[in-house]
């Protein structure tokens, strides 16, 4: 995925050297996640996303072989925020079909 494709995809907008975006980690009301390319030409992937994934592999390791080619979201969730956060796991389980992780933030 190219920078440009994934600022599309947060709806970011340029900013110094890269794009400025809201975090869709948490309940962002004005833009905090900064999107840059790499010096090797890759775009870096922060730490919540390289968690994320780890979780994914995780997960799909303990799922049937038909369950694997569902998609997986994983939902990262404030507990003072916990109704919200279930909320939108729900809704991303019943209404997308997907398979979804809820990860409590610390």
């Amino acid at each position: 995925m190219t920078l440009e494709q994934i600022a599309e995809r947060l709806h970011a907008r340029p900013s110094r050297g890269g794009w400025l975006a809201r975090c869709p980690a948490h309940q962002d009301h004005s833009p905090s996640l900064s999107i840059r390319e790499g010096n090797d030409g890759r775009v870096p992937k922060p730490r919540i996303v390289r968690d994320a994934e780890k979780q994914i592999a995780d997960l799909r390791s303990r799922l049937t072989p038909r369950e694997r080619v569902l998609p997986v979201t994983v939902v990262y969730v404030d507990p003072e925020n916990l109704n919200a956060g279930l909320a939108r796991a729900l809704a991303l389980a019943v209404v997308k079909q997907e398979i979804v992780q809820v990860v409590l933030e610390r």
